[in-house]
């Protein structure tokens, strides 16, 4: 016997509903819309990063400090003149005083700019020099103590070749004993050096006399034996009519 057909036909199928078309009128405007606000979100992003990186940038930098290579000394020892920078600091203003750890310090005599200047603490004479503009060829550098420390309110003065030594000037930068007193007053040695006996230290004490050349004195002490008369010193390298002439009220033999 035949299974019986099946029933319902059509009308059991699930009713189809209509789909509506897409709105391709109104996606268009919507997907422009969203990329507009997407490109405002990320140039707003970027304006903050740069505004952010500037006021860091600015918050954080610090003020130009000169800075003078070793070189500066090595020059002048070799019998050169100490090179100029271009971007040496500006004078300070009037009544300016130092700030932190800077040192105020004025620079005269045989250097291009001399003046005023700035520098950071724990500066030399040579970075002085450098600084004002550096010496000029006809400086006596080798008079200088250019490894001395720089004293804050003091006045550096620069010698000329044959140039008279001022006392005034030797106290103040460096000459006679590697410091400054800025006060202008003369320090001579309170009795005199007995330059068979004297230490390098000592013999800085004197005019003129730098750590080379009281070296040098003591090199020649231990080659030769003692000095017989304070003028014998003439026979140093370095020590030469003027600068003994300056020394002899200064030194003994003992």
């Amino acid at each position: 016997m035949d299974p019986d057909p099946p029933t319902g036909g059509a009308e059991d199928a699930p009713p189809q509903r209509d789909i509506p078309p897409a709105d391709s009128e109104g996606a268009l405007p919507r997907r422009r819309l969203l990329l507009s606000a997407r490109l405002v979100v990320l140039l707003c992003a970027i304006g903050a990063a740069a505004g952010g990186a500037w006021w860091w940038s600015s918050r954080t930098a610090e003020p130009f400090v000169h800075a003078v290579g070793s070189g500066t000394a090595e020059a002048a020892e070799a019998g050169g003149a100490v090179p100029a920078d271009s971007t040496a600091p500006g004078l300070p203003t009037a009544g300016a005083a130092a700030t932190g750890s800077d040192l105020v310090v004025h620079v005269a005599g045989a250097v291009a700019s001399p003046g005023v200047i700035r520098l950071p603490g724990g500066s030399r004479i040579h970075e002085a020099i450098a600084a004002a503009g550096g010496a000029l060829p006809e400086a006596d550098v080798h008079r200088l103590n250019l490894a001395a420390p720089v004293e804050d309110g003091s006045r550096l003065h620069v010698p000329r070749l044959g140039e008279e030594p001022d006392p005034a000037a030797a106290s103040e930068t460096g000459t006679a004993a590697g410091t400054h007193t800025g006060s202008g007053a003369a320090s001579a040695p309170a009795a005199k050096v007995n330059i068979n006996q004297a230490t390098a230290q000592e013999l800085g004490t004197l005019p003129r006399v730098g750590p080379v050349l009281a070296q040098r004195i003591i090199d020649y002490r231990t080659a030769h034996g003692r000095f017989r008369s304070p003028e014998d010193l003439d026979a140093v390298d370095g020590v030469g009519p003027k600068m003994l002439e300056s020394l002899l009220p200064l030194v003994t033999v003992g």
